[in-house]
């Protein structure tokens, strides 16, 4: 959703996720996170990739991250789910879409296979 320049992304996950926001400054150089858990920015030209990866159950529960790559190398996850759920692993896509567009950086989903 855009409010003037201000570009905001939120909603509700499943725990431990929950209830977040994402938004963008009206200048457009920063970007904040914020959850249940934790809120943290980050710059946003120092963002490379939007990227959502998963592991399907093998005998554990798999799970899915939303997370930014940085182009300084690092990851940082902002959401990771308690096992994997198709519904939920559309809704990571749908937001890191969304946010991969706000941002002008490209989106990425990889699956990692099973969890072991």
């Amino acid at each position: 959703m855009t409010s003037g320049n201000n570009i905001s992304i939120s909603g509700e996950c499943p725990p431990p996720a929950g209830k977040y926001t994402i938004a963008i400054s009206g200048s457009g150089d920063c970007i904040v996170v914020v959850t249940s858990d934790f809120k943290e920015e980050f710059r946003t030209d120092q963002v490379d990739v939007v990227g959502v990866s998963w592991a399907v159950p093998a005998r554990s529960g798999g799970y899915i991250c939303l997370s930014l790559c940085l182009k300084a190398g690092a990851e940082k996850v902002l959401f990771m789910s308690e096992g994997y759920d198709a519904d939920v692993l559309e809704e990571y896509c749908r937001i890191g879409s969304e946010l991969a567009r706000a941002l002008k950086v490209e989106f990425k989903e990889m699956s990692l296979g099973a969890d072991a």
